[in-house]
């Protein structure tokens, strides 16, 4: 790890991100529109569909309209240097690549090597973003599109890089609804959560990168419902169905079945004699596998005997607790063992499975999920002549709906067994009927329009008037010279230093009444003329004191900014531009310690959660508007350091605009005097509650709420899992103390024994 010396040094470097010489030069940099693609599916790539056949579509789609096409992998190690032999794709990264292509600086190293230490979802975001740093600087000229899924918020640092104004004018983010975890786990079944930790970050950074983004895209109406109940913002979310692969041309490009092996195999499970009964998706609980094996059981003798049953999907662990120690195959051969025809085809690629399903005879397609968001197995199925068991679920309707298939297919109850084998029975019985499906023009009429309508709402995207350039509002800064410690002249000399020229500094420092001029201010004072200084009285608190510098400030924000702080050049100006890009009340940066090791970054946490466990060192640096002081002021209570935290909870409590800028702009040194003890933290977090409890309850956000509520739910989890934990390690204790009696009996009784005989 590169160490910076200083804060000069690190000043110098900055924030910028390229290729290294030996990549960029396989760049067609006269390109005019790139399209980066950030997902950790893609189908040629992975066996996966889904989210994996949505970017290959895309890719080709706008690869057809002169898009310039960039893969980038995320969840990866895999080095493809840059290279594709896709068609649609000019390029193909990992992120798993970042340190071996790109050029980073220190403190980019610096934070991927905090973040790969203890936490997952930053490492993979962080990742993203500095490769969307680098195309966007490649292609300065060039309209550059970013999309990501939600899925796992691998968006969520690029999104807010975007929305402080970092990655330029020239760059829109897009954020597509797919199937985020907070419906994930409802869909399948799973009310109790393992590792809550990791479930609230995903569904907070899900949540967030999808509502920060420029194009905030959702494929269906009836996921979005969803995920407005559980608080999301989506009100000037785009309702926008993907393109889908016209089956046609599948068959017409697909030489995946030309492998005599696989020929052989499929040729070899298929009894002609049978009507084949598929179930069609991920064979786990959330794609309805449970209720599937159930509804065969309600079979008559008469229907079992005239069916096989293949089963085309990836094996997977399964969610519910009973059932997590068994994976999907495990459970099916329990379930089914002897009484049933079947076979499970888990390693095919999609267009595999498709090809499988046109070679079976009278093939039935069951699709089961009790609920779907946007099935790509729904547009799939509905373009074959086949019979379609499907539950009546939002997703499948707004599938099939779209390509206009309504023919032989059998609705049932989402969720209910019975509705399913009747279903199974009527269509079992109707053999042979021949389905009526879309006829290729409609199909390629129905892609066009989607297609023409992505188009428009990127243009749009791209010609949105951006933050008026000559804007240039009046930023009080507040120095807090608490202690008079020794960094108060190099504070004053980092903010006379900035690039931003409208603003005032105001000095507070600590005296008695009697008490002269310290010689330190006094030093201040002849050195930096045009801050303002003012005593205080030495007993008052932090928050009063920032109370009396807020009735001060003249402009339209306020920076609270501590003695022991040095301001990096482009502060201010950053600041500013983050808060009229995101038209935000709160602009906020991680931290960083003079003396430069991964430990002392430290980074702002924006759920209500994290903020409320408060388990930070120094005080919040952030830029505030002046109308969310005079909504929220600070908490007078004597003691209190991280009084600008509490703002920043209400903020989120209610749901304020905030900004992330994602590089520190400013560092504390290494003795600082804006210290909060560790003995102080239940204090702090104590006033921190009460201070969020005066805040009026028509003011809070569904969203907060909904994850406070869930939070208390997986404590009680917690704490039954550890009380079962507890028994679980009693009972193994008796079991050993039992056995040891034992062995320890038997060889009494062996002493005994051989004592008798000699």
């Amino acid at each position: 790890m590169e160490k910076v010396s200083n804060w000069q040094t690190l000043s110098e470097v900055g924030f910028e991100v390229s290729f290294q010489n030996d990549y960029i030069e396989d760049f067609d940099l006269s390109a005019k529109q790139v399209a980066v693609l950030i997902t950790s599916e893609y189908e040629g790539i992975g066996k996966n569909g889904g989210i994996g056949t949505y970017y290959t579509t895309l890719s080709q789609k706008l690869a057809s309209e002169g898009w310039y096409i960039i893969l980038i992998l995320c969840r990866s190690e895999k080095k493809f240097c840059g290279e594709s032999k896709i068609a649609a794709l000019k390029h193909i990264f990992s992120t798993g690549e970042v340190e071996e292509v790109l050029e980073l600086q220190p403190i980019h190293k610096l934070i991927l090597s905090k973040f790969k230490k203890d936490d997952w979802f930053n490492y993979e975001s962080f990742r993203s973003l500095v490769f969307a740093q680098a195309i966007v600087s490649a292609y300065k000229n060039a309209r550059v599109y970013v999309e990501f899924a939600e899925l796992f918020g691998f968006g969520y640092h690029t999104v807010r890089a975007k929305q402080a104004g970092l990655l330029g004018n020239n760059c829109v983010t897009a954020v597509t609804m797919h199937s985020g975890h907070d419906w994930i786990s409802e869909a399948h079944g799973k009310y109790v959560i393992d590792n809550s930790d990791w479930f609230r970050t995903a569904c907070h950074y899900e949540q967030l990168s999808f509502e920060m983004a420029d194009l905030p895209l959702f494929l269906s109406y009836f996921l979005k419902d969803k995920v407005d109940n559980y608080g999301w913002k989506t009100s000037h979310a785009i309702h926008l169905p993907y393109c889908f692969p016209i089956l046609e041309d599948l068959e017409t490009k697909n030489k995946c079945l030309n492998n005599k092996g696989k020929q052989t195999l499929i040729k070899n499970n298929i009894d002609p004699e049978k009507i084949t009964l598929v179930f069609f998706g991920r064979l786990e609980e959330r794609k309805g596998l449970l209720m599937f094996l159930e509804a065969l059981h309600l079979l008559d003798e008469s229907i079992k005997d005239k069916i096989q049953i293949f089963f085309l999907g990836k094996v997977v662990t399964l969610q519910l607790s009973h059932l997590k120690h068994l994976n999907s195959q495990q459970y099916i051969e329990q379930e089914l063992g002897s009484k049933f025809s079947y076979k499970i085809f888990s390693d095919l690629f999609s267009q595999e499975a498709i090809e499988l399903i046109r070679n079976l005879h009278y093939p039935i397609v069951c699709l089961t999920s009790a609920q779907e968001n946007f099935p790509n197995t729904g547009l799939e199925m509905g373009q074959l002549p086949i019979d379609l068991i499907v539950s009546d679920t939002g997703g499948f309707r707004e599938t099939l709906g779209l390509i206009r298939r309504s023919s032989c297919v059998r609705w049932f109850q989402p969720g209910d067994c019975y509705s399913l084998a009747q279903a199974m029975i009527q269509a079992v019985s109707a053999v042979p009927e021949k389905a009526s499906i879309p006829d290729r023009a409609f199909l390629e009429e129905v892609n066009q329009r989607l297609l023409s309508q992505r188009l428009e709402h990127m243009n749009q995207a791209f010609t949105k008037p951006s933050a008026i350039a000559s804007e240039n509002p009046r930023v009080t800064i507040g120095v807090v010279c608490y202690q008079l410690g020794k960094h108060l002249l190099e504070c004053l000399a980092s903010l006379k230093a900035q690039t931003y020229n409208n603003l005032d500094i105001v000095v507070f420092y600590k005296a008695s009444a009697e008490q002269s001029i310290p010689e330190l201010i006094a030093q201040a004072k002849t050195l930096f003329r045009r801050c303002k200084f003012v005593k205080i009285e030495a007993s008052a608190s932090l928050g009063e004191v920032y109370n009396e510098l807020f009735l001060l400030a003249e402009g339209k924000y306020f920076l609270p900014f501590h003695a022991d702080s040095i301001a990096l050049p482009l502060m201010i100006e950053e600041f500013v531009r983050a808060a009229m890009t995101a038209k935000a009340e709160v602009v906020v940066c991680p931290q960083l310690k003079i003396d430069l090791t991964p430990e002392t970054i430290n980074f702002v946490e924006h759920s209500l959660y994290n903020l409320l466990k408060l388990d930070q060192a120094r005080d919040l640096s952030a830029l505030f508007s002046i109308d969310i002081l005079r909504e929220f002021r600070y908490c007078q209570v004597r003691g209190l350091q991280a009084v600008n935290w509490q703002i920043l909870a209400a903020a989120v409590a209610t749901e304020k605009s905030i900004a992330y800028y994602p590089y520190p702009l400013s560092m504390y040194a290494k003795e600082y005097e804006s210290l909060i003890q560790s003995e102080n933290l239940p204090m702090e977090r104590y006033y921190l509650r009460q201070y969020l409890l005066q805040i009026d309850t028509s003011k809070w956000s569904k969203r907060q709420l909904n994850t406070l509520l869930t939070t208390v739910e997986h404590l009680w989890q917690s704490e039954e899992g550890f009380q079962d934990r507890l028994r679980e390690l009693e009972l193994q204790k008796n079991w050993h103390e039992n056995r040891s009696l034992a062995w320890k009996n038997t060889a009494e009784a062996l002493n005994q024994k051989l004592d008798s005989t000699s």
